[in-house]
């Protein structure tokens, strides 16, 4: 991946969500990548979103956290509900707070 290219066209992002899949990263071999990335999202100006269990523990073992807008472990669930779709637990709570 060549993050400098990508650092040009997000000079003037606002808002980043990322849901990357992140494979073995846990394993030195196949970490750059998976450093790479986060130290490029910490380091922008937009507010950033990740989502994802392995993005948020990949996040957190570098010590990026503060730096992170916000951190879900939910993934393709927290995907779905800012795509707008009604999640069952979501229902569920409105409807018993109702």
């Amino acid at each position: 991946m060549n993050l400098a290219a990508v650092s040009v066209s997000t000079k003037d992002l606002t808002t980043s969500v990322e849901f990357y899949k992140i494979l073995g990263f846990e394993f030195e071999k196949f970490s750059e990548g998976t450093n790479e990335i986060a130290l490029f999202l910490s380091g922008l100006k937009a507010k950033v979103i990740i989502g994802g269990g392995d993005s948020a523990v990949a996040i957190k073992q570098l010590g990026l956290e503060s730096e992170i807008t916000y951190i879900s472990t939910g993934g393709g669930a927290f995907l779905q509900f800012l795509s707008g779709k009604k999640l069952p637990a979501i229902n569920a709570l409105e409807e018993s707070a109702s």
